[in-house]
């Protein structure tokens, strides 16, 4: 943990793909105070997406944490939008963003769990 899980319907080769989940990886680990060891990152690519009446490409994130300590969300939010928006060529205004804070009983590594 965290998990920082991106779909998108832009195109992204192999090469920006692995820059951009350890560039994301890295803004999460920063703000979140986390060791990158246990960052997990994934990259989906949509083939559809929509938002609202809104055409072309659009992301959305999830970002799930054991803990997501106090400025962190609006940290997260306005440091990932401008990455994400930069790095897949899409309007901020076109990136959806989730967090999740998950209780450490309800997150599990090498079959046990935190809590």
């Amino acid at each position: 943990m965290p998990l920082l899980s991106i779909t998108t319907n832009q195109k992204v080769v192999k090469e920006e793909a692995e820059t951009l989940l350890r560039e994301g990886a890295s803004i999460c680990c920063d703000v979140l105070n986390k060791p990158a060891d246990y960052m997990q990152t994934a990259l989906t690519q949509a083939d559809h997406m929509t938002m609202g009446s809104r055409e072309g490409f659009f992301v959305f994130g999830n970002i799930c944490s054991i803990g997501l300590p106090g400025d962190s969300v609006e940290r997260l939010s306005s440091q990932l939008t401008l990455f994400l928006a930069t790095g897949l060529n899409v309007p901020t205004e076109n990136v959806y963003l989730v967090f999740e804070d998950v209780p450490r009983e309800k997150w599990a590594w090498n079959g046990k769990t935190f809590g």
